[in-house]
């Protein structure tokens, strides 16, 4: 088994562009991007719903995909917000990194 070094994790966090978010209600601090682009919003949809969703109609222009783990690199999962409510965690730090490496990297 591989292990991943933080910072390693870190920079790959950085290049993807994962920001800290603190959730005050809960006390817990995560590294989370968000992507509210309806084109990038639309790919994870196609990838994570099935095709008889798909073929709803379901209008995503004001939906968000998150992709966030904790500060202490523990709760590795994504999920969509603001009507497509649907949420994966990761088994282990591992395939979250995998995840993260197909994720586009941040603008400049």
């Amino acid at each position: 088994m591989t292990v991943i070094k933080n910072d390693e994790l870190l920079d790959l966090l950085k290049q993807k562009g994962f920001a800290l978010k603190t959730y005050l209600d809960q006390g817990l601090t995560f590294y989370t991007v968000t992507y509210s682009d309806p084109g990038i919003v639309k790919e994870f949809f196609k990838k994570f719903y099935d095709e008889e969703q798909q073929e709803e109609n379901i209008d995503n222009k004001d939906v968000q995909f998150l992709v966030e783990i904790q500060d202490n690199f523990e709760s590795p999962q994504w999920c969509f917000t603001n009507g497509l409510e649907k949420h994966h965690m990761f088994e282990n730090v591992f395939d979250f990194e995998e995840f993260v490496k197909e994720l586009p990297d941040k603008e400049i």
